[in-house]
């Protein structure tokens, strides 16, 4: 078993004891979503709210353990298998950057979701860039179109141009801290022009490519 591996079990472990230790201190029920000024508009039972973060490192466990070993090109997937286990290990921390501000909220210390998601996703969006660029043609991760799945050169032209777009949108994405009221609306746009516009590109690529 990978090291990677090892770290996420504990994590999950530890967000499962973390939970059982915080529930006594918590109101019931909790605040658990922020409009997009930032401001609370939603609750949840106690319960859940602490068992979601459980739950989503589960999932995450999963996928760290078996994607790389049921991918039918796991091979390819291999040469670049430490930025996947880095990237499934920065979803861990963005989860806990999240499930630590709402807990830090319902005990009283209001730190706004519109300053700290616009680092998070920025940081997140340049690590995927850096991802996507190396990484070969798999199943499971990456602009996984029928286009860029029939010809590697596809596939390479569209990952390349993806992980430009991606570190540009974490840029973009920064730029959130300094307009919080429009952070949200920032993060969003610039979140779908990255993901939308290479799966547009690799048909035309997969076109011009078999003209």
């Amino acid at each position: 078993m990978r090291k990677t591996e090892i770290l996420a079990i504990f994590l999950t472990l530890a967000s499962v004891i973390g939970a059982y230790i915080l529930y006594p201190y918590l109101p019931e029920p909790m605040v658990s979503h922020w409009n997009a000024q930032g401001e609370p508009d939603g609750t949840m039972s106690r319960f859940w709210s602490l068992a979601m973060t459980p739950i989503v490192f589960t999932l995450f466990t999963l996928m760290l353990i078996f994607i790389p070993r049921i991918d039918p090109l796991k091979k390819n997937l291999e040469t670049f298998r430490g930025y996947f286990d880095g990237f499934i290990l920065i979803l861990y921390a963005f989860f806990i950057l999240i499930f630590g501000q709402i807990i830090l909220w319902n005990l009283g210390t209001e730190i706004s979701f519109n300053l700290t998601m616009p680092v998070a996703f920025a940081i997140m969006m340049f690590y995927i860039g850096v991802m996507l660029e190396k990484s070969k043609m798999n199943w499971f991760v990456g602009i996984r179109t029928p286009w860029t799945l029939s010809s590697e050169k596809v596939w390479t032209k569209t990952h390349k141009l993806a992980a430009k777009l991606f570190k540009i949108a974490a840029v973009i994405t920064l730029i959130g801290v300094f307009f919080q009221p429009q952070a949200i609306w920032i993060m969003v746009a610039a979140i779908l022009i990255a993901a939308l516009y290479p799966v547009i590109y690799s048909y035309f690529a997969y076109v011009k490519e078999n003209l």
